[in-house]
């Protein structure tokens, strides 16, 4: 039974503290139900909600953080994305709720989704998790949603996760940086907002670049690369699918062939790719030969791609 609603805000911030004592000693079970029981109590005597947006990783239950593993086993409710594997999810001991994107016209829709229902149990003075693959953080969408609670009256606090863009790599032995390759990476999205193609920036023969979520324009990527960007047809190029699950799997190529061996490999999403030399570093494959070729379409790469942004300047000036 609800307390009296007479009751001054003192008494109101002592029984909610009580309350808040006894559940901290109870069994999650038991403490998950007399939560929910107390969400339909009037709202200044519901216990305060929270929301923790938490890293997912990259697909392995071995590589989740212990704050991520707490953050799960101890939630009331769980939002999870549809790329988070079951492995993970399946720790969650309160009510899961898988944010329905295969059927929803658009992300933006799906996002409207996950943001009513956070701040929905939040307000019902329930522990909520927001669980997302990677880093909620990195194409992750992690910043709008902390925004969104925030001006509803909800902080949110934030369990990092090992992105996928790092996580990809280091298992299938491609690092982003090689002493004497690589001293540099840049990952970007293979999908802008409102479906715009990504900026691509110009080649650099000591850069490795990593696109995520890619794999459905990687045809019109890997032209942009060669076209606009003058990157070498023959540099390398590292597709991992499924980084970090049971199945996955990584296929190599270079920039001139990488798009027919994926189609011909049946290779889709999940999966990130990584071009530069730092492919072949660990791999086999880069012996001083390889490496003058390298080095060679490095010079020749940067004078082309320097005289083709001049023309494209020069073109857009006219215009």
């Amino acid at each position: 039974m609800a307390p009296p609603a007479s009751l001054p805000p003192r008494q109101v911030s002592l029984f909610v503290s009580l309350l808040l004592l006894v559940l901290s000693f109870l069994p999650f079970h038991v403490s998950h139900l007399l939560r929910r029981a107390l969400s339909y109590l009037p709202p200044d005597y519901r216990l305060p909600g929270t929301v923790t947006l938490v890293g997912a990783g990259p697909g392995d239950p071995n590589l989740l953080t212990i704050a991520a593993h707490s953050a799960l086993r101890t939630a009331d409710v769980v939002i999870s994305d549809l790329l988070v594997p079951t492995s993970i999810t399946r720790l969650t001991r309160g009510t899961l709720l898988l944010l329905p994107r295969h059927t929803r016209p658009t992300s933006d829709a799906a996002q409207s989704d996950a943001n009513a229902w956070m701040i929905a149990h939040a307000l019902k003075g329930l522990r909520v998790v927001r669980l997302k693959g990677g880093d909620p953080f990195v194409f992750g969408r992690g910043g709008e949603e902390l925004l969104y609670l925030r001006k509803r009256g909800v902080e949110p606090t934030v369990v990092p996760g090992i992105s996928s863009c790092v996580a990809a790599g280091s298992t299938a032995l491609v690092p982003l940086t090689h002493r004497g390759l690589a001293d540099q990476f840049l990952v970007v999205t293979g999908r802008g907002r409102g479906g715009r193609a990504p900026h691509l920036p110009p080649f650099n023969p000591r850069r490795t670049l990593v696109i995520m979520m890619g794999m459905a324009r990687l045809p019109g990527i890997v032209d942009a690369l060669l076209r606009e960007a003058a990157y070498p047809p023959r540099t390398p190029v590292a597709v991992v699918e499924r980084a970090t699950w049971s199945d996955q799997r990584v296929v190599t190529g270079t920039l001139e062939d990488i798009v027919s061996i994926v189609t011909a490999e049946g290779v889709g999403n999940p999966a990130v790719v990584y071009i530069g030399s730092v492919v072949l570093a660990l791999r086999g494959g880069l012996d001083e030969e390889l490496l003058a070729q390298l080095a060679n379409d490095a010079d020749e790469g940067i004078e082309v791609g320097e005289e083709q942004r001049q023309q494209h300047s020069a073109k857009v000036a006219t215009h």
